[in-house]
């Protein structure tokens, strides 16, 4: 006897070429499908379904708005984000983002969610916070943050809330982290770090 595998085939959807909004990719994409965004701005909130997988230019795709992922699974490739408020909401949800920035704005996760963020860089411009955890489980690998007041937030503290730190570099942010990791303190970045050319890189978990 012998083994057969079956390997699903991946297509693309196109934006803007196939569809005019991301949302309008989204709502339409089957499974194994891929949704390209070509590089300019796009001024839109994004609901994810479960499944969602986006793929832009690290260096050109860019969003106005915010990400909600409700109660799915999804992957971001190559997505900068932008928005005052929250760049991304995650609830009971599990979501990789790599190669993303996420600017001004902070992600959330509610309701035991897992958000993955790898390669990414976030940038506070001064203001807020980057990731807030209020039930759930950050891993973050291989990402800068900074310009931020605290890079790191629980509302929940001193309650632990579980994650993971690899690689990471804080740098010009203004106050010390105020997550808690593992049931650690992130001591990451000291108090008065907005000095040049200071900063702490995590050689694990944290």
């Amino acid at each position: 006897s012998r083994t057969v595998t079956l390997r699903q085939q991946v297509s693309y959807l196109h934006v803007p070429a196939d569809f005019a909004t991301i949302q309008d990719a989204i709502d339409a994409a089957q499974p194994n499908e891929i949704i390209l965004i070509s590089g300019g701005w796009y001024a839109e909130d994004l609901v994810f379904r479960d499944g969602t997988r986006l793929r832009g230019d690290p260096t050109e795709t860019n969003l106005w708005g915010t990400i909600f992922a409700h109660d799915v699974r999804a992957e971001v490739y190559g997505l900068r984000v932008e928005e005052l408020q929250d760049t991304a909401e995650l609830v009971s949800a599990d979501v990789l983002f790599d190669h993303c920035t996420f600017t001004f704005g902070v992600t959330r996760l509610f309701t035991d969610s897992v958000g993955k963020f790898r390669n990414c860089t976030f940038d506070g411009r001064g203001q807020g916070v980057a990731i807030r955890v209020n039930s759930g489980f950050a891993k973050i690998e291989r990402s800068i943050f900074e310009n931020y007041q605290n890079a790191l937030d629980s509302l929940l503290r001193p309650t632990v809330v579980a994650g993971e730190l690899s690689e990471v570099v804080f740098w010009n942010n203004f106050a010390d982290m105020r997550g808690t990791w593992d049931g650690n303190w992130v001591v990451g970045d000291p108090l008065h770090t907005y000095y040049p050319y200071q900063y702490y890189l995590d050689q694990g978990s944290a």
